[in-house]
Protein backbone atom coordinates (compact mmCIF):
# COMPACT_ATOMS: atom_id res chain seq x y z
CA UNK A 1 0.00 0.00 0.00
CA UNK A 2 2.66 2.32 0.75
CA UNK A 3 4.73 1.81 -2.20
CA UNK A 4 1.71 2.03 -4.66
CA UNK A 5 0.50 5.31 -2.68
CA UNK A 6 4.11 6.92 -2.94
CA UNK A 7 4.33 6.63 0.95
CA UNK A 8 8.03 6.36 2.37
CA UNK A 9 9.39 5.30 5.99
CA UNK A 10 8.46 1.96 6.45
CA UNK A 11 10.86 0.81 4.15
CA UNK A 12 13.00 -0.37 7.25
CA UNK A 13 10.29 -3.02 7.87
CA UNK A 14 11.44 -5.31 4.64
CA UNK A 15 10.48 -8.69 5.39
CA UNK A 16 9.92 -8.62 9.11
CA UNK A 17 6.82 -10.76 10.06
CA UNK A 18 4.56 -10.15 12.26
CA UNK A 19 1.59 -7.53 13.52
CA UNK A 20 1.30 -3.70 14.18
CA UNK A 21 0.61 -3.67 17.26
CA UNK A 22 3.25 -6.69 17.76
CA UNK A 23 5.69 -4.54 15.47
CA UNK A 24 4.98 -1.02 17.83
CA UNK A 25 5.27 -3.27 21.21
CA UNK A 26 8.85 -4.52 20.32
CA UNK A 27 9.75 -1.54 18.27
CA UNK A 28 10.26 -4.12 15.89
CA UNK A 29 12.95 -2.69 13.55
CA UNK A 30 16.64 -2.90 11.56
CA UNK A 31 19.77 -0.24 11.59
CA UNK A 32 17.83 1.81 9.22
CA UNK A 33 15.15 2.21 11.04
CA UNK A 34 12.22 1.08 13.74
CA UNK A 35 8.78 1.76 14.60
CA UNK A 36 9.40 4.53 17.07
CA UNK A 37 10.81 6.35 14.30
CA UNK A 38 7.07 6.47 12.28
CA UNK A 39 4.38 6.05 15.13
CA UNK A 40 2.73 9.59 15.95
CA UNK A 41 0.18 7.98 18.73
CA UNK A 42 -1.42 4.62 19.50
CA UNK A 43 -4.87 3.33 20.93
CA UNK A 44 -4.36 0.96 23.61
CA UNK A 45 -7.46 -1.16 25.21
CA UNK A 46 -6.30 -0.35 28.96
CA UNK A 47 -6.18 -3.93 31.54
CA UNK A 48 -9.28 -4.88 33.61
CA UNK A 49 -11.44 -3.10 30.70
CA UNK A 50 -10.38 -0.01 32.11
CA UNK A 51 -11.63 1.24 28.34
CA UNK A 52 -9.20 2.88 25.98
CA UNK A 53 -6.53 5.16 25.78
CA UNK A 54 -4.93 7.21 23.13
CA UNK A 55 -1.31 8.43 23.55
CA UNK A 56 0.70 10.72 21.99
CA UNK A 57 4.25 9.41 20.58
CA UNK A 58 5.72 12.29 23.48
CA UNK A 59 4.56 10.03 25.83
CA UNK A 60 5.45 7.02 24.72
CA UNK A 61 8.53 5.30 26.17
CA UNK A 62 10.23 3.69 24.04
CA UNK A 63 13.43 1.48 24.19
CA UNK A 64 15.67 -1.38 21.90
CA UNK A 65 13.27 -3.40 20.90
CA UNK A 66 10.72 -2.42 23.28
CA UNK A 67 7.74 0.26 24.60
CA UNK A 68 7.05 0.15 27.87
CA UNK A 69 3.22 0.26 28.69
CA UNK A 70 1.18 -1.09 31.45
CA UNK A 71 1.08 -5.05 31.97
CA UNK A 72 -1.97 -6.04 30.48
CA UNK A 73 -2.66 -3.40 27.82
CA UNK A 74 -3.49 -4.30 24.41
CA UNK A 75 -2.51 -2.00 21.51
CA UNK A 76 -5.34 -1.90 18.84
CA UNK A 77 -4.46 1.16 16.46
CA UNK A 78 -1.40 2.95 15.90
CA UNK A 79 -1.08 6.14 13.54
CA UNK A 80 2.00 6.24 11.37
CA UNK A 81 3.45 9.34 9.87
CA UNK A 82 5.33 8.63 6.37
CA UNK A 83 7.08 11.04 4.23
CA UNK A 84 6.30 11.29 0.39
CA UNK A 85 8.79 9.74 -2.35
CA UNK A 86 8.61 7.90 -5.72
CA UNK A 87 7.29 4.78 -5.64
CA UNK A 88 10.58 3.83 -7.46
CA UNK A 89 12.95 4.87 -4.77
CA UNK A 90 10.71 2.93 -2.52
CA UNK A 91 10.80 -0.68 -3.93
CA UNK A 92 14.65 0.00 -4.69
CA UNK A 93 15.05 0.27 -1.06
CA UNK A 94 12.60 -2.15 0.18
CA UNK A 95 14.30 -4.58 -2.46
CA UNK A 96 17.11 -3.93 -1.12
CA UNK A 97 16.48 -4.55 2.29
CA UNK A 98 14.42 -7.69 1.20
CA UNK A 99 17.76 -9.29 -0.66
CA UNK A 100 20.39 -8.49 2.39
CA UNK A 101 17.27 -9.74 5.23
CA UNK A 102 17.19 -13.14 2.66
CA UNK A 103 20.58 -13.41 2.27
CA UNK A 104 21.66 -13.42 5.92
CA UNK A 105 18.68 -14.54 8.28
CA UNK A 106 17.37 -17.75 7.73
CA UNK A 107 13.79 -17.33 6.13
CA UNK A 108 13.56 -20.66 4.85
CA UNK A 109 13.73 -21.89 8.12
CA UNK A 110 10.69 -21.76 10.85
CA UNK A 111 12.18 -19.12 13.59
CA UNK A 112 10.83 -16.59 16.14
CA UNK A 113 13.39 -14.16 14.30
CA UNK A 114 15.87 -12.74 16.17
CA UNK A 115 16.07 -14.48 19.87
CA UNK A 116 18.55 -12.16 21.60
CA UNK A 117 18.76 -8.46 21.74
CA UNK A 118 21.99 -6.59 21.21
CA UNK A 119 24.00 -5.89 23.64
CA UNK A 120 24.49 -2.16 24.57
CA UNK A 121 28.05 -2.74 23.63
CA UNK A 122 30.42 -4.09 22.08
CA UNK A 123 29.25 -7.37 19.21
CA UNK A 124 25.98 -8.30 18.69
CA UNK A 125 24.24 -11.29 20.05
CA UNK A 126 24.73 -13.38 17.04
CA UNK A 127 28.72 -12.62 16.65
CA UNK A 128 28.76 -12.79 20.42
CA UNK A 129 26.95 -16.59 19.45
CA UNK A 130 28.97 -17.77 16.81
CA UNK A 131 32.23 -16.90 18.83
CA UNK A 132 31.08 -19.29 21.09
CA UNK A 133 31.05 -21.73 18.99
CA UNK A 134 27.12 -22.41 19.29
CA UNK A 135 26.63 -22.06 15.42
CA UNK A 136 24.49 -25.68 14.45
CA UNK A 137 24.24 -26.44 18.31
CA UNK A 138 21.12 -28.59 18.11
CA UNK A 139 18.63 -29.69 20.96
CA UNK A 140 17.00 -32.02 19.44
CA UNK A 141 15.45 -30.33 16.15
CA UNK A 142 15.77 -26.95 17.63
CA UNK A 143 19.10 -25.50 16.22
CA UNK A 144 21.25 -22.68 16.47
CA UNK A 145 21.41 -21.39 12.60
CA UNK A 146 24.20 -21.65 10.67
CA UNK A 147 23.46 -18.73 8.88
CA UNK A 148 22.68 -16.10 11.64
CA UNK A 149 23.36 -17.29 15.46
CA UNK A 150 21.26 -15.17 16.60
CA UNK A 151 18.42 -17.60 15.52
CA UNK A 152 17.01 -20.59 16.51
CA UNK A 153 15.23 -22.66 13.93
CA UNK A 154 13.02 -25.23 13.92
CA UNK A 155 14.54 -28.05 11.71
CA UNK A 156 11.59 -30.78 11.95
CA UNK A 157 9.67 -31.03 14.92
CA UNK A 158 11.41 -28.65 17.76
CA UNK A 159 9.19 -28.09 21.04
CA UNK A 160 9.13 -24.79 22.86
CA UNK A 161 11.14 -27.45 25.89
CA UNK A 162 13.65 -27.55 22.78
CA UNK A 163 14.23 -23.73 22.04
CA UNK A 164 13.90 -22.91 25.41
CA UNK A 165 17.03 -25.35 26.60
CA UNK A 166 18.84 -24.15 23.78
CA UNK A 167 18.21 -20.62 24.47
CA UNK A 168 19.44 -21.44 28.38
CA UNK A 169 22.58 -22.94 26.90
CA UNK A 170 23.48 -20.19 24.73
CA UNK A 171 22.86 -17.83 27.39
CA UNK A 172 25.14 -20.05 30.01
CA UNK A 173 27.90 -20.49 27.80
CA UNK A 174 27.86 -16.31 26.03
CA UNK A 175 28.09 -15.21 29.83
CA UNK A 176 30.88 -17.95 30.78
CA UNK A 177 32.99 -16.91 27.56
CA UNK A 178 32.20 -12.75 27.69
CA UNK A 179 30.72 -11.85 31.25
CA UNK A 180 27.43 -10.85 29.23
CA UNK A 181 24.06 -11.72 30.03
CA UNK A 182 22.14 -11.96 26.81
CA UNK A 183 18.75 -10.80 27.30
CA UNK A 184 16.20 -12.67 24.91
CA UNK A 185 14.34 -10.06 22.39
CA UNK A 186 11.56 -12.95 21.93
CA UNK A 187 8.51 -12.72 24.64
CA UNK A 188 7.71 -16.12 26.33
CA UNK A 189 4.16 -16.42 27.14
CA UNK A 190 3.15 -15.33 30.90
CA UNK A 191 5.85 -12.84 30.77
Amino acid sequence: FALDHGLSGLEFAAGIPGTLGGAVVMNAGTASGNMAGIIESIRILEPAGAGFKDISVKDLDFGYRNLNLRRGSVIVSADIVLGHSEPETIKEIFDRNLKLKNSTQPVSHASAGCFFKNPAHGMPAGELIEKSGLKGMKINDAMVSEIHANFIVNTGRAECSDVLALMDHIRKTVFEKYHINLEPEVRMKGE
